[in-house]
């Protein structure tokens, strides 16, 4: 239970009272100090979900003589009306009596975990172990560093497969992955035993979107195995969970719901796959990097032309390396079919906001097959800098450019923009304002160096008008051989085979540095200053479907979510059904609804659940609030709250 002072009651539209009528104006206040005490409370929160593995949670939250109750999920919050507990005690006695009489499944618990054996327990360490050493082998560490926690953080998780309706068994400690920040879906993995096949695995678990015509992740996997696309990880299951879904989206229609964007449905949702693998960073060399990078391009490509299927978030998270050196394309979540027209199937903006395109940047547009193609440069590029064998001489000067580039964004009314730097940087004929060449081979190898800067120039034609377009046209006529239209140009981004011809012949060049895997440069290297709290992205609520027919023959795919994508996010409030608001006491406070909920920008919002019986919410930290004030008006209800026990 969190206590503030009562001027810093975050819930009041209006500092002249102490509730508003939907007309009257927003729930949430509108000053700076309330606006950072939403967002601690929110990070607060979520974490606490999902280091306890909660479907939803209870919290009180006191103002000196008063107090509010919320319930909060994976799509938002509820909260109620502020009355005085010393004047009417009974509202919240009757609601901490109920909470403590609660089952596991009513205070949030997620019922599809349990305690494994102590044999279990003994297994799944001895795997992990193995993996370790292996692990030790590949990088050259000297020591084995343990994979996982103690043995009382061990948990057995079960997972029903959607399409064969198996029942499977999985041991995991501590996650190896989680979303930072928390919030969004609440994604987190865990290297897991396998109890059917005694191997390990990787098991993600996250919240989707439950009312989304984006595509099952699970069913995306099956697809690409049977259309034969490579470097994809083997699918072992994936299955939503014993019917764990959200509900504060139920009541958004409810006369007393704050105004803002809507919160939507979310299930709670594992997948399982049979491989494992190293994150991009911890490449061994340079050349790794860039054949893994190529070999991802690969994957995305035949997935596009063979499966119909569009990316749509390429990310430094969502390629791994095999111990052979190798690359898996995972995390198909925000995947989009291909329409006839080869784009994605909707008009909004999902991927990762550092490595997203620049046009996906600056505007809202349907996501085509050249953005996810301009990620895999940003991903290339990003990774070459950030890890490096020496620092450059003016370390904190080439951070503020690398996060300029990278991170930059700003607000244009409501819609959050970025992507200018990028479009200065693909638009330079020579001598880039960002990272040129002379200055990438004082960094890396000549091939390198070179392989960054020639596939620039293939975006160049991209972003340019007038006299600079005419001036690339003869250029690329005089010097490259190529075709002397934008549009002739544009042709090489429509497919990945001109990008997979510079890898091809720089990867065949000599002069490449071996085991040059480098330091972080930027460990600390956090969330843009400019963009709210979380930084992942994912499609907004206004999301537009085509009216044109999927070029993917019908089937039974459940919809998926999208993130708020590292990924994707702006914070918004909404409305759900309220908390315990006890229903026995005549002079209960009719309940305000409040839901706190993200239109992703991927950030990513994401909770898992809690352990233990009455909870309250932890204590405020300071983080940096979203730069957009949440849009939320609280309502208040004509009608006695609905629920209880």
């Amino acid at each position: 239970m969190t206590c503030l002072p009562l001027e810093e009651d975050p819930f009041t539209g209006s500092q002249s009272k102490s509730e508003v009528t939907p007309s009257e104006g927003y729930f949430e206040g509108k000053t700076g100090v309330t606006q950072v005490i939403v967002c601690n409370l929110i990070t607060d929160v979520y974490r606490e979900m999902i280091s306890q593995r909660r479907c939803f949670m209870f919290t009180a939250l006191f103002f000196q003589d008063y107090v509010r109750f919320i319930r909060w999920d994976w799509a938002g919050a509820v909260v109620s009306q502020r009355f005085s507990w010393k004047d009417e005690p009974a509202p919240l006695e009757v609601f901490l009596w109920r909470v403590s009489h609660l089952s596991d499944a009513g205070r949030g618990h997620d019922t599809s975990i349990s305690q494994p054996t102590a044999e279990e327990v003994e297994a799944a360490k001895k795997r992990l172990d193995e993996r370790a050493r292996e692990l030790a082998r590949i990088r050259g560490d000297a020591s084995v560093k343990t994979r996982y926690s103690t043995d009382d953080t061990f948990r057995k998780f079960r997972v029903v497969d959607n399409v064969d309706h198996v029942e499977r068994f999985f041991v995991a400690s501590e996650p190896i992955y989680r979303s930072i920040p928390e919030m969004g879906r609440g994604m987190v993995g865990y290297e897991a035993l396998d109890l059917q096949t005694d191997k390990l695995v990787y098991m993600k678990d996250t919240w989707r979107w439950g009312e989304s015509d984006l595509c099952d992740e699970g069913l995306t996997y099956r697809r690409l195995h049977k259309m034969h696309v490579p470097w994809i990880a083997p699918l072992v299951c994936a299955g939503t969970i014993d019917d764990q879904k959200t509900l504060t989206h139920a009541v958004k229609n409810r006369p007393w719901c704050c105004k803002g964007a809507e919160p939507k449905a979310h299930e709670h949702h594992r997948l399982v796959l049979g491989a494992l693998g190293r994150p991009l960073r911890e490449f061994r060399s340079t050349k790794e990097l860039c054949t893994v990078i190529s070999e991802g391009m690969e994957a995305h490509q035949a997935a596009f032309t063979r499966a119909r299927i569009l990316h749509s978030d390429i990310s430094d998270g969502n390629i791994l390396i095999t111990d052979d050196g190798h690359a898996f394309l995972i995390d198909w979540e925000l995947c989009q079919k291909v329409n006839d027209n080869g784009t994605g199937d909707y008009e909004g903006r999902s991927g990762t906001w550092v490595f997203m395109s620049s046009a996906m940047g600056t505007k809202i547009k349907w996501h085509e097959f050249r953005d996810d193609l301009e990620s895999f440069f940003y991903l290339l590029l990003f990774n070459s800098i950030r890890y490096q064998v020496c620092a450059p001489p003016d370390l904190a000067a080439f951070r503020e450019i690398s996060e300029t580039f990278f991170q930059s964004a700003h607000y244009e009314g409501d819609e959050l923009c970025g992507g200018t730097e990028k479009a200065k940087y693909l638009k330079a004929a020579t001598d880039a304002p960002f990272f040129p060449r002379h200055e990438l081979e004082k960094m890396l190898s000549a091939p390198h160096a070179s392989l960054i800067e020639e596939i620039r120039l293939l975006f160049r034609p991209a972003y340019l008008v007038g006299p600079d377009l005419e001036e690339a046209i003869s250029q690329a006529k005089r010097n490259l051989n190529l075709p002397w239209s934008q549009d002739a140009l544009l042709d090489h981004l429509r497919s990945s085979k001109a990008m997979a011809e510079v890898f091809r012949q720089h990867l065949a060049m000599p002069g490449w540095r071996e085991g040059d895997s480098g330091h972080d440069l930027f460990p600390d290297w956090g969330v843009p200053p400019e963009v709210p709290v979380w930084c992942k992205w994912t499609p907004p609520t206004s999301l537009r479907k085509r009216s044109t027919p999927d070029s993917i023959p019908a089937s039974n795919e459940t919809p998926i979510p999208a993130p708020a994508p590292e990924h994707r996010i702006r914070l918004a409030i909404s409305t759900s059904a309220p908390p315990y608001t006890p229903s026995c006491s005549t002079d209960a406070p009719a309940p305000l609804v409040h839901g706190i909920k993200r239109a992703r920008d991927e950030a990513e919002m994401d909770c898992d659940g809690n352990e233990g019986g009455d909870h309250s919410a932890p204590s405020l930290k300071r983080v940096r609030p979203s730069p957009k004030k949440p849009s939320a008006i609280p309502a208040q209800s004509s009608q006695r709250p609905e629920g209880g026990c």
